[in-house]
């Protein structure tokens, strides 16, 4: 038998949610802001805005993500003088659609909103930033959130997450 004295996590990525339920200015500031397509390969569209964190009517939404955004970094006990957005934009995709795994890597924080209803149910996939840690790995007898390289979340209308 073998006695495992302790096991260390190290490298986690961080996911976290909450909620941000919008009002009706926001819902129709984000229908009419002004989209291009992304691509002639693809039905998705982006608006033109990618700063809409100054706009007066992002501002609920934007004090919501700091807000929570700061429990994050007080409870990780993450050292910081000041959090600041620096893009914001609104993605519109249809069925067929797909967003490639990116990353945003000037920012230490990124996250998603859904604030509109939607047929299309799409998961969101997290994929391990490092990069190496599906690479090679034994065969698993079940697959669990801390060795894996891909996690995917369902849909969660009104919900934010936030990935570290």
């Amino acid at each position: 038998m073998v006695d495992v004295m302790k096991h260390y996590y190290l490298f986690p990525t961080l996911v976290s949610k909450f909620q941000h339920i919008s009002d009706d200015i926001l819902i129709d500031a984000i229908k009419n802001e002004d989209v291009i397509n992304k691509g002639k390969n693809f039905h998705s569209k982006a608006s033109v805005d990618n700063e809409l964190h100054k706009k007066n009517e992002y501002q609920k939404l934007v004090k919501s993500i700091l807000d929570n955004t700061k429990e994050i970094c007080k409870m990780y006990e993450y050292e910081h003088k000041e959090l600041e957005i620096t893009n914001m934009w609104v993605n519109y995709s249809q069925k067929g659609d797909m967003h490639f795994p990116h990353s945003h890597s000037n920012n230490t924080f990124s996250g998603v909103w859904f604030p509109l209803h939607s047929k299309i149910q799409t998961p969101l996939y997290f994929h391990d930033p490092k990069g190496v840690s599906g690479v090679w790995q034994p065969r698993k007898t079940k697959v669990r959130l801390m060795d894996s390289h891909i996690v995917d979340y369902d849909y969660d209308e009104y919900y934010l997450r936030v990935q570290t």
